[in-house]
């Protein structure tokens, strides 16, 4: 028998004294329906005690509109508890004979607004797409364009990583967040609009093709959204150059200033807005870079949060408080947001998620992860800093359109947070 169990929890956060919705679905194939009742049980606990427990209760079934399963399912509305903290939820599915034949796990958390400040977030996806392009004009990789129209994540979406997230920050308008698209990304996409491209392998895109026009529209979005002030943009040194490496080891101060200055032209040019933040390839560090970012007027960066955190020296709480790092020669000095590492890293190597249901799941638990960091809060607000690539978490997933449906998810659930 093939047979799936689903637990939906709405909304994953609420509020301390109030009504949480939770629905228990069960499926099986149609094959050898003959009208079979199923048992369904919840138990709800809060520190391993029991809050609310519900079962058994005979569900019957329903074919569903295919006709190729027999969906059962049942809805509890839940009272919550006045204690803060997480809630876990536990489903079982007995048969008729009393015989368990599945169970579902699942959480919610409770808090009060009034006993501390709201989590403050800020999440960066870095975009960048090296020049792949030869002196006679023709293109021998074009992916900073094929990542806008590429079509890999059918059935649930159109495009690829670059135009989803663009389509998803229209789909949730109150998530604000911070994109690095590098300016050797910026300007493929404004001459191509221009002018169309070409490939070594023969493919020409012309200016007025349908993929040419969808990068066009992922750039007036990114443009339209960043004069309204919901995305910052940080700039950069025009490709992927490590920085930090480059000043230390060969002393190339000089080059990374012109590379930052041409890389900042272009993000302002092609985007009309300021940039106030600078994305520092691969974190790779070094202190002369702080003389560099001031010289060109950037005012913060995001560093890593074990490795740079260990080593920062004067007042430092933990790594959710905005860092001031400072050159005492010069007293030139730059913010620093530290990286939340765990979060940062779950998000771009647990990508490979085989079904909706299974990206939902892991969008809750990056949900969870900022729930521990709010409760431990104080009177001083955390910064949870998540950073890392924009693009390829998505596309090289095994599954790229359920790791984009992830996003969407978790936009789902920060934007029921705020709320």
């Amino acid at each position: 028998m093939i047979m799936s169990i689903k637990l939906l929890i709405d909304p994953l956060v609420v509020k301390t004294s109030s009504i949480i919705k939770v629905k228990g679905l069960f499926s099986t194939d149609i094959k050898n329906y003959a009208g079979e009742e199923y048992d369904f049980n919840l138990t709800v606990t809060f520190q391993s005690n029991v809050v609310f427990y519900s079962g058994p209760i005979r569900v019957s079934g329903k074919p569903s509109r295919r006709g190729s399963k027999v969906v059962y399912k049942y809805c509890w509305n839940i009272p919550v508890p006045i204690n803060e903290g997480k809630y876990e939820v536990f489903f079982d599915v007995y048969n008729s004979s009393g015989e368990e034949i599945g169970k579902e796990y699942g959480f919610f958390y409770a808090a009060n607004p009034n006993k501390r400040p709201p989590l403050r977030v800020i999440l960066v996806w870095h975009n960048h797409q090296a020049p792949n392009i030869l002196p006679n004009g023709k293109y021998y990789a074009d992916w900073g364009m094929r990542y806008v129209w590429c079509n890999e994540l059918k059935p649930l979406y159109w495009g690829g990583p670059y135009f989803i997230h663009a389509l998803m920050l229209l789909k949730y308008p109150k998530i604000k967040t911070v994109q690095h698209l590098s300016p050797s990304l910026l300007k493929q996409w404004a001459e191509v609009i221009e002018r169309g491209y070409e490939v070594i392998d023969g493919r020409t895109y012309p200016p007025e093709s349908p993929e040419v026009s969808s990068v066009k529209w992922v750039l007036d979005t990114f443009r339209r959204i960043a004069l309204e002030g919901r995305i910052e943009l940080l700039t950069s040194v025009y490709a992927h150059t490590i920085l930090g490496f480059l000043v230390w080891k060969f002393e190339m101060s000089d080059i990374v200033l012109e590379e930052l200055v041409l890389g900042k032209g272009i993000t302002e040019s092609v985007m009309n807005v300021k940039s106030r933040g600078v994305w520092t390839p691969e974190m790779a560090f070094n202190m002369k870079l702080v003389d560099i970012y001031s010289r060109v007027g950037v005012k913060y960066t995001i560093l890593c949060g074990k490795i740079h955190f260990e080593s920062a020296e004067g007042e430092r709480s933990n790594i959710y408080s905005p860092y001031i790092l400072e050159n005492p020669r010069t007293g030139n000095n730059i913010i620093v947001f530290f990286r939340d590492q765990p979060i940062s890293d779950y998000i771009g190597f647990n990508n490979n998620y085989p079904t909706p249901y299974e990206a939902d799941k892991g969008a809750r638990e990056v949900l969870a992860q900022l729930m521990l960091r709010y409760f431990l809060q104080n009177k001083e607000p955390y910064v949870v800093t998540i950073a890392l690539d924009g693009e390829n978490w998505i596309i090289f997933s095994k599954y790229p359109a359920n790791a984009a449906y992830f996003l969407d998810r978790l936009y789902y659930y920060l934007t029921e947070a705020q709320e």
